[in-house]
Parts: structure tokens; C-alpha cells; sequence
């Protein structure tokens, strides 16, 4: 995601570099309390950075498709008579399920996307041997 965001230009966008602006100058701050230096601090400082640039990615690609509509609360309102667990939801707790389902299924479709389009290749015996489950694969 991070090369997306470079291909985007986001990084060189005024909201990335005062966010990154103010968030350097805070962790370079924590970094000298706690007596981190050196390449220590640098590899906080890049991560610090990639996790505000996946964040600006996610809010351009991710959010937009977690809009729903007023059709798709009172479908499910009625579908389903609003109950989660024997009790009847309320209208923003139906936005809210439904949201957060969608922001599942566009990030996971995003990240499939990515996979494919900068041809990333899971070494599906790794991920075994280290206990870790993909998050989304490819589409063959």
C-alpha cells in the first residue's frame, strides 16, 4: 500500500507532511526520553511513516466504498427484522454492521488487487511454517 501511495502522490500532499510534520517530532521526542537512538529510532521513524501513508491510502480507496444507503438499512431492517443475538437493533447499529461489513470486503478486494497487480507471490509453506494466515489472495 505504501507504493500506492507514492504512485498517488500522497506523500508529497500538505495533509501527509503536516501529519508526518507532527508525528515525527513527537516519536523523535519519545525517542529521546526512553534513550533510543540510531537505527533504532530511524526504523520507528519509517514505520511510523508507512502506517500514516497505509492510512491515507486506506481513507482514498477503502472509505468511499463503505457508503450505504438508506435502501440497504431498511432492507436488512426488514429482511431480518433488525435482530442481532434475540434483540432488535436500532438504526445506527444497522449502519454501523453494515459499514464494517463493507470495509471488510473493500479492503480485502483491494488488497487482492494489489497482490495481483504488483504480482506479490505468498509463499503459502512460510506462512505455514510461521502459523500465518494469509489475508487475501490473488484471484487466479
Amino acid at each position: 500500500m505504501v507504493k500506492r501511495a507514492k504512485e498517488l502522490k500522497l506523500d508529497k500532499r500538505n495533509l501527509f507532511l503536516q501529519q508526518w510534520r507532527d508525528a515525527k517530532e513527537r516519536a523523535l521526542e519519545r525517542c529521546r526520553k526512553e534513550n533510543i537512538t540510531g537505527v533504532r529510532c530511524r526504523e520507528i521513524l519509517q514505520s511510523l511513516k508507512r502506517i500514516l501513508l497505509i492510512e491515507l491510502v486506506a481513507e482514498r480507496e477503502i472509505v468511499p466504498r463503505m457508503k450505504v444507503t438508506d435502501e440497504e438499512i431498511d432492507r436488512l431492517l426488514n429482511a431480518h427484522y433488525g435482530e442481532k443475538k434475540g434483540r432488535k437493533m436500532t438504526r445506527p447499529e444497522v449502519i454501523r454492521f453494515l459499514q464494517e461489513k463493507k470495509r471488510s470486503e473493500a479492503l480485502h478486494s483491494y488488497v487482492r488487487s494489489l497482490l495481483k497487480r504488483y504480482h506479490v507471490k505468498i509463499h503459502e509453506s512460510a506462512l505455514r511454517k510461521w502459523k500465518v494466515i494469509p489475508l487475501a489472495q490473488p484471484t487466479p
